[in-house]
């Protein structure tokens, strides 16, 4: 008996590290499906993250919260692609892509964020030209390419393991405007005991709109909950709006892993407007709309 007990024990412990090691993931692809609307085609994206320290689902976080709470710097990669036809001949392509980085230590309470974006969007619409024989209007398409490019650090500090308050700074740049935001934020994750928590997060921005002779100044607030009903689950709602009145925007969203490596979300979105949207209606008469609702579906992969 005395002989067998440091093997037997010697097993156990190599089967409890290779359970580790089984669920130890280092990579995250998600990919995204979008319609909404206000849309003749869906929206698809994509993205990619790397973690530089394995991240291993256990029962003592939410699964969708360990690089939160573990502290789990990663590096990620993006893309969108959205092409689009509206009333009266207009089309538009857009493409975005995105690469960022955030710096976190588990020995250390700060972290630090950098975002990079570009985005291109071809738009093209008709045109009548005069000048032709006998004075006949000719239609032309006529096309231009919008690019711009986005670029965001932030900053955020763990008060304790699951809350930080932290800030971030963006711009954006094109040909037609730059707008600038200086973002306050907080997040908190609460246990609930019975291995279930309580998220919030809570965010202020300033925002500055600039072009030729125009500028314009506003805030911006947003709110959001989360109740994870299981490590696997989780439910969430968020709101957001500016000082001013709207656009208003309400979401609504719900996160599982069908495996310990594959999760489905899904999301409806409302948007109360700023101005009213024209469409041409199912018998050709002119519609007004000041809303927008948005469905989105994601497949994530931990690998």
């Amino acid at each position: 008996m005395q002989t067998k007990l440091p093997s037997t024990l010697a097993a156990t412990l190599a089967l409890l590290s290779l359970a580790q090691i089984a669920n130890a993931y280092d990579w995250e692809a998600d990919f995204i499906f979008a319609d909404a609307d206000s849309s003749s085609d869906p929206v698809f994206g994509a993205s990619l993250s790397y973690y530089l320290a394995p991240i291993t689902h256990g029962s003592t976080t939410p699964w969708s919260e360990i690089p939160f709470t573990e502290r789990v710097s990663e590096l990620s990669a993006s893309v969108l692609y959205s092409d689009q036809e509206y009333p009266y001949g207009y089309e538009s392509e857009i493409q975005m892509y995105g690469l960022g980085y955030k710096h976190r230590d588990p020995d250390s309470p700060h972290t630090f964020s950098l975002a990079l974006g570009y985005q291109t969007d071809e738009i093209s619409f008709p045109r009548l030209t005069y000048g032709y024989p006998n004075g006949t209007p000719r239609q032309e398409i006529e096309r231009f390419d919008l690019k711009s490019y986005n670029y965001g650090i932030g900053y955020s500090y763990y008060l304790q393991d699951a809350w930080t308050i932290g800030s971030a700074l963006t711009l954006d740049e094109s040909s037609q405007a730059d707008q600038y935001s200086v973002k306050a934020s907080t997040k908190r994750i609460w246990d609930l005991g019975n291995q279930r928590w309580f998220g919030l997060q809570a965010s202020v921005a300033h925002n500055t709109l600039k072009r030729v002779n125009f500028q314009e100044d506003n805030l911006t607030f947003g709110l959001q909950g989360s109740y994870y009903l299981s490590p696997r689950t989780e439910l969430s709602a968020e709101v957001n709006f500016p000082d001013d009145g709207k656009p208003r925007n309400v979401r609504l969203s719900a996160q599982h892993f069908l495996t310990d490596s594959t999760f489905v979300a899904i999301a409806y979105s409302h948007t109360e407007l700023a101005f009213e949207r024209t469409s041409i209606g199912p018998n050709g008469q002119i519609e007004s709309d000041g809303d927008s609702s948005n469905v989105q579906a994601k497949l994530g992969l931990r690998f």
